[in-house]
């Protein structure tokens, strides 16, 4: 999927400059992977289907000469077939990671290949020659997380978010219908097998986010724009507390 069809949660992006790409490509003695200069300048800073995080050249930067010295302070990765010994990791430039820790990498001569540096895992992996490619393999091959559904973006400029939470009784069926009947959606989606809830609505650039137990009790928390409590937002949060949840302050 290309990043100009990617759902974008809200429109309030912090975004790359050309300039800013061919500046630090310039700093960094390389190019890019393909792919990455569309990211950063049509997405931006966030985070990609609550998983993957593409860093903005100014991160990058800032960071990579930090980052070396990690993996060599720590280093204990196997090549695997990917021919990335140590010598080529530690002269790799980080592209990204993942929530769970995972860093793509990508050597600055041969730009052609992103690879990843698992956490939890010592084998590195090539998850592809471009950044589009490498995306996709970390969210839908199921080699480090399960795969994951629908492809979003949630960028992290202006967003604020309100906490809810119930002592149980409600299950994830009702709390779907629920927020179905109030028509306020762009897109829902379930995992019955952990129970997890995600709702999307452009209105006020909104990503609920919910884990519905009617044993032990459920959580949702709604992220949305700081200048964007709609009365779509209001309904919504009132719906649920009429539901019987409670919003956490503090």
């Amino acid at each position: 999927m290309a990043f100009t069809e990617v759902y974008v949660v809200s429109d309030v992006l912090e975004t790359a400059a050309d300039g800013d790409v061919k500046a630090a490509e310039a700093k960094l003695n390389t190019t890019f992977p393909t792919g990455y200069a569309e990211y950063v300048t049509t997405l931006g800073r966030g985070t990609y289907s609550g998983y993957v995080r593409i860093y903005l050249p100014d991160q990058i930067l800032s960071e990579h000469r930090e980052v070396q010295t990690r993996w060599k302070e720590h280093y204990f990765w196997e090549p695997g077939d990917t021919g990335m010994d140590q010598q080529r990791v530690l002269e790799a430039i980080i592209l990204g990671d993942t929530t769970a820790g995972d860093e793509l990498i990508f050597h600055p001569q041969h730009p052609d290949a992103i690879y990843v540096l698992p956490r939890e895992e010592e084998t590195i992996y090539q998850a592809g020659a471009k950044l589009e490619a490498a995306i996709d393999w970390l969210c839908h091959s199921g080699t480090l997380t399960e795969p994951l559904g629908f492809d979003y973006f949630e960028p992290w400029k202006d967003r604020a978010e309100i906490k809810l939470d119930a002592s149980g009784q409600q299950t994830l069926e009702e709390i779907r219908e629920l927020i179905q009947g109030l028509k306020l959606h762009d897109h829902i989606e379930e995992n019955e097998d952990d129970g997890m809830l995600k709702v999307f609505a452009k209105d006020f650039g909104g990503l609920l986010v919910g884990f519905i137990d009617p044993d032990t009790g459920s959580q949702i928390t709604i992220y949305y724009d700081r200048d964007k409590h709609t009365a779509a937002l209001t309904t919504l949060v009132d719906t649920l507390k009429a539901a019987g949840f409670e919003e956490r302050t503090g």
